[in-house]
């Protein structure tokens, strides 16, 4: 068996006579193709591992966020049936402070009762278009009294006190003209004023077609 000079050129050398070549290349090409199948080892087989861990791990989180999501609402279950049957309680008590259709006429009188009541003299109550939501029907009207001043705020009082949701709106107070002032007689020596307000109260909006 021939052996390969040390100083043979690379182009001379012969894969096939591999055993006859310098060791020290023996060993290079040895470490080289070593290196190559590493490389394609880990290419094509340990990244696609890692790849797959990667995505493992990612699933796993959103796994247990998941878990920790669901877990909190099965902890806090109670205190949301709690909270919902207080809004539902809460719910039931202002749709009782609401009047229904047949009571309106009837809280225009004692809103009228009260004006009196506080002294007051009435010079008109006016109803105006109803605004409509979802929920709730807005019943506004435009009240005109006069009275002294301690009048009108007992009247306000009075109206704040109604067991129906009323609420006041765009109030105003001024003084009565040189002829108005004739009509009326002060109380006690106490100035009279007109004070003009609108006065809301509310409706539950019964669905379509349900009998009112």
């Amino acid at each position: 068996m021939k052996k390969v000079s040390s100083d043979i050129s690379l182009n001379e050398l012969d894969v096939s006579e591999i055993a006859l070549w310098p060791r020290q290349l023996q060993l290079f090409v040895v470490g080289l193709v070593s290196i190559i199948l590493l490389f394609s080892l880990y290419w094509f087989d340990i990244k696609a591992r890692q790849e797959t861990l990667a995505r493992f791990e990612q699933a796993q989180l959103e796994l247990k966020a998941d878990f920790e999501k669901k877990y909190m609402r099965a902890v806090n279950y109670p205190i949301y049936v709690n909270q919902k049957k207080e809004v539902s309680n809460r719910l039931a008590q202002v749709l009782e402070m609401l009047p229904k259709r047949a009571e309106v006429p009837g809280l225009v009188d004692s809103l009228s009762e009260k004006g009196v009541s506080a002294g007051l003299i009435f010079r008109s109550i006016r109803m105006r278009a109803e605004k409509k939501s979802d929920f709730v029907t807005e019943l506004p009207m435009e009240v005109n009294v006069v009275g002294s001043y301690h009048e009108l705020a007992h009247f306000v009082e009075l109206l704040a006190s109604m067991s129906r949701l009323v609420t006041i709106h765009d109030f105003t107070i001024t003084t009565l003209s040189e002829n108005e002032l004739k009509t009326y007689v002060p109380v006690n020596g106490n100035e009279i004023l007109r004070m003009i307000l609108t006065v809301k109260t509310y409706r539950y909006t019964e669905p379509e077609g349900q009998d009112e």
